[in-house]
């Protein structure tokens, strides 16, 4: 009895054998595919560690440019509200000046109408709107008009 124990003691352990080695095998088929798709992971995020970087650098760039482009939107905006301070101060004055002159046009038309002749008119003065210039010019023309009204 013994032999026939020992065969099917062999045939067993063959048996067990073959069991064992197809299962080795089929571990090392998964063991071949886990790598392979690890060795493709590492890639895939080798990949997209290098496009991010690219993103990023790109982020910076679109926002170093935005920032320039704000600063130079703000600096605009400054200069025309400093154009436009100035041309409203441009336009007060001469709105001012208008009125002025339509108050002269009317004091001269008043007088026109009394019949009073336009020598003795002297329009009014108004402070803000006589300069230097206009008191030379005033001094000149006395002189010149008292030589027109001389007879000859």
């Amino acid at each position: 009895m013994r032999a026939f124990d020992r065969t099917r003691q062999i045939k067993d352990l063959e048996q067990a054998r073959v069991a064992l080695t197809e299962r080795n095998n089929a571990m090392a088929k998964t063991l071949k595919a886990r790598e392979t798709a690890l060795a493709r992971a590492d890639e895939k995020i080798s990949a997209l560690t290098e496009r991010n970087g690219h993103l990023e650098a790109d982020v910076q760039v679109s926002r170093t440019n935005i920032e320039k482009r704000v600063e130079d939107l703000n600096s605009a905006l400054q200069r025309e509200r400093m154009e436009r301070a100035v041309v409203e101060g441009a336009l007060e004055a001469a709105r001012k000046d208008n009125s002025r002159l339509q108050s002269e046009v009317g004091a001269l038309r008043s007088t026109l109408r009394r019949g009073a002749p336009l020598e003795d008119m002297h329009p009014p003065q108004h402070a803000e709107a006589e300069t230097d210039a206009d008191v030379v010019d005033q001094d000149e023309e006395k002189p010149a008009k008292a030589k027109a009204k001389q007879p000859s």
